[in-house]
Parts: C-alpha cells; sequence; structure tokens
C-alpha cells in the first residue's frame, strides 16, 4: 500500500511539474537567437520569428504584425513537439524558453512581454489624445486579428497593375483600443492605388490587438509598405 501510494504521490507531482510548465508556455515568445548545430547553416538566422502558444495549438510568425501559421503541439515533459519537429526543452522559465532538436539547431526565445520592459524599447516619438505615441518596433507591435494583413489590403489595388519597379509607404496609428487613425501615405504609387490602400487599412480599424507594455495598452506609430520588383510586390510592416 505505502508504495502505491508513493507512486500515485510521484504521478500527482509530475502532473503538477507539467501543469506549471504548460502555464509558462501560453505567452508569445520572439526568438532572439539561433544556433546551427548541423553545419549546413549558409549564415546567421537573424529572421525576426515568434511562437504564440495557445493550451492546443502554437501559432509560429515571421511579422511581427500579424500571425502566419497555425499548428498542432505536444508537450510531455522535456520534449515538446511541433507540427512534426520534436525538441527538447533546455530551459522554460517566465522570461526564457530554449529548445534544441539535436544535430539540427538550437532556439531561445524570450517572452514578448519581457522583451518590451527593456530600456529603450519603447521609443516616444509624441503624443496622441494626452496619451504617450511610440514608434512600433518588433518587440512592440499591435497586431492584425483576422489574418494576414499584406493579404487582406490586395483587394484594395483597385486593380492596378504594377509593370515596373515601384515602393509604396503608408504610416498609421494603432491606438490603445486598436482603432486605425491618421492614415498617411509617404511614398506613393499612383493616386488610385494609394486612395485603395488608405481605404482598406482603414477598414482593419478595430480588428487589431493594440501593443502591450508592463500589461496596459500602448498607441503607436507604424508603418505599412510595398516593394514591387517588375509585377510583383511583397507587403511589410514595422519591425521587419
Amino acid at each position: 500500500m505505502k508504495q502505491l501510494m508513493f507512486i500515485f504521490g510521484i504521478l500527482i507531482l509530475g502532473q503538477a511539474v507539467s501543469g506549471q510548465s504548460d502555464k509558462k508556455l501560453l505567452k508569445s515568445w520572439i526568438k532572439v537567437e539561433s544556433v546551427d548545430l548541423s553545419g549546413n547553416a549558409a549564415g546567421p538566422d537573424t529572421i525576426y520569428t515568434r511562437y504564440s502558444f495557445g493550451k492546443e495549438r502554437v501559432n509560429i510568425s515571421f511579422y511581427p504584425a500579424w500571425d502566419d501559421f497555425d499548428m498542432n503541439y505536444s508537450l510531455q515533459g522535456n520534449q515538446i513537439i511541433i507540427g512534426v519537429q520534436s525538441y527538447t526543452i533546455d530551459e522554460l522559465t517566465d522570461s526564457t524558453f530554449t529548445i534544441q532538436a539535436p544535430g539540427f539547431r538550437l532556439l531561445k526565445f524570450k517572452a514578448e512581454g519581457y522583451l518590451c520592459q527593456h530600456p529603450g524599447v519603447l521609443r516616444q516619438i509624441g503624443e496622441k489624445n494626452s496619451l504617450p505615441l511610440y514608434e512600433a518596433t518588433d518587440t512592440l507591435s499591435p497586431r492584425y486579428t483576422k489574418g494576414k494583413l499584406d493579404m487582406a489590403l490586395n483587394k484594395y489595388s483597385n486593380g492596378y497593375n504594377v509593370i515596373q519597379a515601384s515602393y509604396f509607404r503608408m504610416e498609421f496609428t494603432i491606438t490603445e483600443n486598436g482603432k486605425v487613425e491618421d492614415v498617411v501615405v509617404t511614398k506613393s504609387i499612383s493616386y488610385g492605388f494609394d486612395k485603395g490602400m488608405v481605404e482598406g487599412i482603414t477598414k482593419t480599424s478595430g480588428k487589431w490587438k493594440p501593443a502591450y507594455c508592463k500589461g496596459k495598452p500602448v498607441q503607436t506609430r507604424m508603418f505599412f509598405e510595398r516593394r514591387y520588383l517588375n509585377s510583383s510586390g511583397m507587403g511589410r510592416t514595422s519591425g521587419q
């Protein structure tokens, strides 16, 4: 009986530890370091990467302002499977998450909420409605909640066919309530194209999660730009 009680106690303890690990994981993590363990890397990995964990699924994004790829994950002890890739968890604290796939790579993340508390991250560029207005960065970014922003704006190009290298850029504010305000085109392609893009970004108002710092929403000034090389264009936002 004592042996059974001892085993039962170990199981309960293991579940408690696992539960604590789960809670620590449930947040957004931004990659701060990537180490190639295969010896085949062509160069340093400097691509913005964010893992946002929910209870059963994780979103992996390469853009600060929206989410990209959603997939399942499972956690068992110090092992985590993300999609089909298995990793060993080297460290999991409130602020740091480090995983590695032996012979492949090691990834080190910092909690998004932790990073935006660092001195210098809050770059105040003015005031709006008597509140500070900050510059959006890869660690302090609002997030579009209805898919990929560049895809959402595609239908507002008014059928404009870009046939030569061009550059478009607009700046706008995301308020602490997720509203889009003060849209300004700073690099124009044409009147019709510009008008469509302004209309498109304005219609996303209210569909943004504002940037957060120290647990509170803040208003940020950001940009959306699109570079066309011949007839192809890729969208890009602040922080990339």
